[in-house]
């Protein structure tokens, strides 16, 4: 195994009922991405990043029914960074292909 750890991205996903827990969620995953929809987020990350920052999450939620989830996409895809959504200016597309 080589000494080099890569970042890649990845979508991450929640569906949590409580309104406290999903905004603490919500505000955690903001630290480390770019929200895509309301409760979808594109993080850029190492695994072991991820996995830290999963576990931090889990610790927030507490319902037996609430889900969180992780998915590797291709880093090429079209993402805006977050300076990119602050901008008026920046034309984002009305969709996001994965």
């Amino acid at each position: 195994m080589s000494g080099i750890v890569s970042q890649r991205r990845f979508m991450v996903a929640y569906d949590i009922t409580s309104a406290r827990e999903r905004r603490a969620v919500a505000a955690l995953l903001e630290g480390h991405g770019v929200r895509l929809q309301w409760s979808v987020f594109a993080v850029d990350a190492t695994q072991y990043e991820l996995v830290g920052l999963l576990r931090r999450a889990e610790g927030i939620i507490n319902g037996e029914n609430d889900r969180l989830h992780a998915y590797p996409v291709n880093a090429r895809a079209h993402l805006p960074t977050p300076w990119q959504r602050r901008q008026q200016q920046a034309k984002t597309p009305d969709y996001w292909v994965f």
